[in-house]
């Protein structure tokens, strides 16, 4: 299914259909917020919060079929949100086109973040 039919499956009232979504971007997420805070446990913490917001504020999506990129602008601002509250005098130099142009993608470098992590022993 698409994620717009998925998107109008949960307005209706049917949780599971977030469900997948989460489960279809959970990677993205969870890469982009390891590339805004460098932390895995961080990282993880930012998802959670984007798909709670993200649930909470789902009725305010007009285009469903724009979910993704409402994501990501969502998983973005939460992790800037929760920069500010774990480090408020740290600077955040996050640009578009970094986040558009970093290589590898979020996904991936938060699967690497995540090997090396459980191979330090989670130091």
């Amino acid at each position: 299914q698409e994620d717009a039919e998925l998107v109008r499956q949960t307005l209706a009232g049917e949780v599971e259909s977030f469900g997948r979504l989460i489960g279809r971007h959970q990677g993205a997420v969870q890469g982009l917020a390891f590339h805004l805070s460098g932390s895995f446990a961080d990282a993880q913490d930012i998802a959670q919060e984007t798909f709670v917001a993200a649930y909470l504020k789902l009725g305010q999506l007009h285009q469903p079929e724009c979910f993704p990129a409402w994501l990501r602008q969502l998983a973005v601002n939460c992790g800037r949100m929760w920069l500010r509250r774990r480090r408020p005098h740290a600077p955040l130099d996050l640009e578009e086109t970094q986040l558009a142009a970093s290589d590898p993608t979020p996904a991936e470098a938060y699967e690497r973040a995540a090997t090396r992590e459980q191979q330090l022993g989670g130091i």
